[in-house]
């Protein structure tokens, strides 16, 4: 995500802008700690141009790391998922989220911002939750039509090399069967040809996309 810091600090300039303040969920991406945003400097063009930091959201409603303690404008928010769950049932916690912040900013706009799966995961929000207004969705590198790589977990997973995953620190495949089966390359009856033919809620809709 570091590398792409410049790219989405452009991509949030063009998003509309009103007199009310601006809030930011960001969305990790498949095994990514949420806070790793402020690491991978993603949030330091942000804090340079005027942003506020509301710290990292975890599901019990508290809000952990530095954070700050101004009162209004723009804020963003880094929030804490189980990333390796099917999307379906991470959705959940992103709704709690999304209330979460809701309830801090009152009328004012609130932009998704998606890494990888977290990207997907977002839009799948969106879809789902259309009431809930989104003011726009940023999108990183995310498999919106499908990966092959989940393909490749896929087989890995329902193969005789599953049992000794678990020995070499690569577990997370097997506990993640379920997702990668709704990030499979979109076809009729998958996960994504659903969704990619729901109807999306109007608005703006931005997706950075890199070889």
């Amino acid at each position: 995500m570091n590398k792409l810091s410049i790219y989405f600090l452009f991509v949030i300039a063009i998003l509309p802008q009103s007199v009310l303040a601006r809030a930011i969920i960001f969305v990790q991406g498949y095994d990514e700690d949420g806070s790793q945003w402020r690491t991978h400097g993603v949030t330091q063009p942000l804090v340079a141009s005027g942003w506020n930091d509301g710290g990292h959201l975890l599901n019990s409603g508290l809000v952990v790391g530095p954070h700050s303690q101004t009162v209004g404008g723009d804020r963003f928010y880094s929030i804490e998922l189980p990333t390796e769950a099917p999307l379906r049932f991470q959705l959940q916690y992103l709704a709690h989220y999304f209330d979460m912040v809701s309830q801090r900013h009152q009328g004012e706009s609130i932009i998704l911002v998606g890494h990888s799966a977290g990207g997907v995961l977002a839009r799948l929000y969106m879809v789902q939750y259309p009431q809930s207004s989104v003011a726009g969705l940023v999108t990183i590198a995310s498999p919106h039509r499908g990966t092959a790589l989940s393909e490749i977990g896929l087989i890995v997973g329902q193969s005789p090399l599953s049992w000794g995953l678990p020995f070499i620190g690569a577990d997370s495949i097997n506990r993640s069967q379920e997702l990668f089966n709704e990030l499979t390359r979109e076809a009729p009856g998958s996960f994504l040809f659903g969704l990619n033919r729901d109807r999306h809620p109007e608005s703006r809709y931005l997706s950075v996309v890199r070889n």
